[in-house]
């Protein structure tokens, strides 16, 4: 992975983060059983 990061074929602005509060646990599920190989479903436990 550094190889490729470093050699310039890997694009380490692709991947995305989805954050979702602890209220919508059940839509953040789904969303990351969607998700492809450069998305990342976070779930933020720490909400006010």
């Amino acid at each position: 992975m550094l190889d490729l990061t470093g050699s310039g074929p890997l694009d380490i602005d692709l991947p995305r983060s989805r954050i979702s509060p602890l209220a919508a646990l059940p839509e953040a599920m789904a969303a990351a059983a969607r998700a492809n190989n450069f998305e990342c479903v976070v779930i933020d436990h720490h909400e006010a």
